[in-house]
């Protein structure tokens, strides 16, 4: 069987190249839109980088949940190959135990951090010192929607290509990277 040629792997890899610059790129915008920018300049920077922290912390939850389990070579077969990561079912079924046990008492010390990061945030957006208003729901608005957004296209991302990734490093007699043993 001939070998295929590493030409999608080298475009994943300047997709994943190209997409770490551009991110990187509008988070030094953004760091010099708060420094050198007043007013609303400086509101939207607020507003990216708070954007980008939970975008941050949804991406690796997805990462997570979403990285395929190597099986264990089985005695017939040399190669090692993946299966689904079952891990957000199992947590989800942890999480349900969790809440019917312990109560609502501890989601709602979550919910009241995310109140006083909301409030915090809010004030650099221009809501009054001690008055949640519409920055404060705006920020609560940007955590809640880039969490989950970032976790959902990481999880499918990890699930779906960065399995096949896997795949091909281990089914490639030459790649570098990926051994098995």
């Amino acid at each position: 069987m001939p070998d295929k040629p590493p030409a999608k792997s080298a475009e994943f890899s300047d997709l994943v190249l190209i997409a770490s610059i551009v991110w990187t790129l509008i988070a030094v915008a953004a760091a010099l839109l708060f420094t050198l920018g007043d007013g609303v300049a400086q509101r939207v920077a607020v507003a990216v980088m708070t954007l980008y922290a939970a975008a941050a912390l949804g991406g690796i939850a997805g990462f997570l949940f979403g990285v395929p389990k190597s099986a264990p070579n089985s005695p017939g077969m040399s190669a090692r190959f993946y299966q689904a990561n079952t891990n957000l079912v199992q947590v989800s079924d942890w999480l349900t135990k969790i809440i019917v046990g312990v109560g609502l008492i501890e989601i709602r010390k979550v919910v009241d951090a995310l109140g006083v990061v909301a409030t915090r945030v809010g004030v650099t957006l221009g809501d009054k010192t001690g008055d949640p208003g519409s920055g404060a729901t705006f920020v609560v608005l940007i955590i809640l929607g880039g969490m989950s957004v970032s976790f959902l296209l990481t999880y499918m991302w990890a699930s779906t290509r960065f399995y096949r990734v896997l795949l091909q490093q281990e089914e490639s007699p030459n790649s570098p990277g990926i051994t098995s043993g």
